[in-house]
C-alpha cells in the first residue's frame, strides 16, 4: 500500500509528504493511472455506512473500521424477551406527508433514499400516531378533543416563541413570557407534549435550548412508521458488501492534503487517500487525536457541542392493562403550574405501546430526556421500574402498574457512544455556527448527526451527511486520476 501510494505520486511529479509514505520504491517505474482510489471509514453507524456505500459503488477500495461488535451505532436492535426492541432509531420514515418547512423538504428527500434501502431487506413497518393516545392528567383520564386541544396549543406556543427569540434566548425563557397571553385549561398536558415535540430531538432541556436553533426539532410527523422487525435489518443490508472491520477503535488520524493514516488503539495502521469520520461528536473530542491538530476554528466547533441525553426503556409487564387499541399514554401531572421543562416532564410520561407491533409483548416503550435522563442514569433499574410503575398509576389506579422486566440504553454510560444527541446551548449557537464537514487542506471529512447540516440532529443528518463525504471524495478521486492520466501523457510525450 505504502509503494503503491509513492508510484502514484512520483508519477506525477510530486515528493512524498507524508512520512507514511517514505519506503518508496526506486525501481518501480510503472504507470498508476490506474490505481485504485482508497478510502478509510471510521466508524459503522448510517453515516459511515452511506458513505462507505456510496464510494465502494463509485470504484473506490473501502474499508470501515467499526470499534463495536456489530454495525448501526445508536441504531441497535436487542432481543427482550424474543421481541425485537430497538434501543435507539426505531422508525421509518412517511414519505407521502405534506412538508410545513424547507426542513421537512430536505428531510423528505432523505426520507425516500432510507425508505428504499428498508425495501430492499425486506423491512416492514406498522404505522403508529402520537395523537392517537391515552391522555390522563393526574389520576383523570381526558376525552381527545381536551387532548388534542392541548396538543395544538402546545404547538402554537412554541411557534410563537420560535417567531419571537433568538439564538442567544433559551426557548423555555421565551416561553414563559408568552405563556400568559397564551392560558389554556390542561396546562401541565400541554408542557408534557411541549417536551416531546422540543426536547426529544435534541435531548436537551427547553431551559438550555435556544429558541431559533429548535426550529428543526418541529418537523416531527405526527405519524411515524415504526420498524416491527427492529432497524438492524437496514443496517445490515446497507452493511452487506463492504469490508467492515470490527473492535477496532480509533485513537489517532494523520492527515494532508494528499491522503491519510488511521491507527487504532493497539497500533494498527490503515492508510488511504480519503479518511470519513463518522464517529459521536463527543467521542471524536475526548478520544481521537488529530496530526497535525483540527484547526482552530474546526477545534472550537466542536468544543460547543454538547451531549445531548435521552435514554430509552423498554417496559415488560405481567399483563395489558392499558386500552390496547390506543398507540401511546400521555400522563400529565394535575399541577398546571408545572413548567415545560423539569424532571416530571422529562421523564417517564410519553408511553408507547409496543403491543401494536409485538402482539401480546406486554410492553411499554418510554423516555427520559436532557437534565431527566442524567439523573435517571443514576438509579438502579429497579428503581427506574419503580417510578415507571409510579407514574402509570396515576393513570390506571386499579392496575397492578409494576414492570416485571426493563430494558434501558444508557448510551451515555457507552465508550464508542457517549451521547444520545448532540447539541448547541443557549447563548453559544451564535458563535459555534454549523460545524463544518471538513477540516481545510487535508482529505478528512466528517459525517454523523452533528454533520448534517439543516437536519443535523437527525438520523437524516447523519445519512445525508455520509453522502455528501462520499460525492467530495468521488469528486476528488476522479480529479485526482485525470491529473494522474495528464502527468502520464506528458511524461511519454
Amino acid at each position: 500500500m505504502f509503494n503503491q501510494n509513492c508510484r502514484w505520486i512520483k508519477s506525477i511529479g510530486v515528493v512524498c509528504a507524508l512520512t507514511f509514505l517514505a519506503g518508496c520504491d526506486d525501481d518501480e517505474s510503472e504507470s498508476r493511472t490506474d490505481r485504485q482510489q482508497t478510502a478509510v471509514v471510521v466508524g459503522g453507524g448510517i453515516a459511515g455506512l452511506k458513505a462507505a456505500m456510496d464510494m465502494q459503488a463509485a470504484g473506490m477500495k473501502v474499508t470501515v473500521l467499526e470499534a463495536k461488535d456489530r454495525v448501526g451505532g445508536r441504531i441497535h436492535t436487542i432481543d427482550a424477551a424474543g421481541v425485537p426492541v430497538d434501543m435507539g432509531y426505531n422508525q421509518l420514515p412517511a414519505t407521502n406527508q405534506a412538508a410545513r418547512h424547507a426542513v421537512d423538504e430536505a428531510r423528505e428527500e432523505v426520507q425516500s433514499k432510507i425508505s428504499a434501502l428498508a425495501a430492499a431487506a425486506s423491512m416492514t413497518t406498522q404505522a403508529r400516531d402520537i395523537t392517537d393516545a391515552i391522555n390522563a392528567v393526574g389520576t383523570t383520564v381526558v376525552a381527545d378533543q381536551i387532548a388534542l386541544a392541548a396538543r395544538d396549543k402546545a404547538q402554537q406556543v412554541v411557534d410563537e416563541a420560535i417567531g419571537t427569540g433568538s439564538e442567544n434566548q433559551t426557548l423555555q425563557d421565551v416561553i414563559h413570557a408568552l405563556l400568559p397571553f397564551n392560558p389554556v385549561e390542561n396546562t401541565g398536558l400541554m408542557n408534557v407534549y411541549m417536551a416531546a415535540l422540543i426536547e426529544k430531538p435534541d435531548g436537551g432541556d427547553m431551559s438550555k435550548l435556544p429558541s431559533l436553533v429548535s426550529e428543526k426539532t418541529l418537523a416531527d410527523n405526527l405519524v411515524t412508521h415504526h420498524a416491527t422487525m427492529g432497524m438492524k435489518p437496514l443496517v445490515e443490508h446497507m452493511a452487506r458488501d463492504l469490508d467492515v472491520k470490527f473492535n477496532m477503535r480509533v485513537a489517532k488520524v494523520e492527515h494532508t492534503a494528499t491522503g491519510a493514516v488511521a491507527t487504532t488503539v493497539d497500533g494498527q495502521k490503515f492508510a488511504a487517500d480519503h479518511v470519513v469520520m463518522a464517529v459521536p461528536a463527543e467521542v471524536l473530542k475526548r478520544h481521537v487525536r488529530f496530526e497535525p491538530e483540527l484547526s482552530a476554528a474546526h477545534t472550537e466547533q466542536l468544543a460547543k457541542v454538547k451531549r445531548g441525553h435521552m435514554e430509552k426503556y423498554v417496559a415488560r409487564f405481567a399483563n395489558t392493562f392499558w386500552d390496547n387499541s390506543k398507540d401511546h399514554i400521555v400522563i400529565a401531572s394535575n399541577d398546571n403550574a408545572e413548567v415545560p421543562s423539569s424532571p416530571q416532564n422529562g421523564r417517564f410520561r410519553v408511553f408507547y405501546n409496543m403491543n401494536k407491533v409485538h402482539p401480546n409483548s406486554n410492553m411499554l416503550a418510554t423516555w427520559a430526556v436532557g437534565d431527566a435522563a442524567v439523573a435517571a442514569a443514576g438509579l438502579s433499574t429497579a428503581a427506574v421500574a419503580t417510578e415507571i410503575a409510579a407514574n402509570l398509576a396515576k393513570a390506571f389506579p386499579a392496575a397492578s402498574t409494576q414492570p416485571v422486566d426493563v430494558k434501558r440504553s444508557e448510551w451515555s454510560k457507552d465508550p464508542d457512544i457517549m451521547a444520545a444527541r448532540t447539541l448547541v446551548k443557549a447563548a453559544e449557537a451564535r458563535e459555534a455556527g454549523p460545524l463544518t464537514r471538513k477540516d481545510m487542506g487535508s482529505r478528512l471529512c466528517f459525517a454523523g448527526s452533528s454533520f448534517g447540516g439543516i437536519l443535523a440532529g437527525s438520523v437524516e443528518g447523519a445519512f445525508a451527511s455520509g453522502a455528501v463525504c462520499a460525492a467530495e471524495a468521488i469528486e476528488k478521486a476522479a480529479q485526482t486520476t485525470q491529473q494522474t492520466q495528464d502527468a502520464s501523457l506528458l511524461g511519454n510525450s
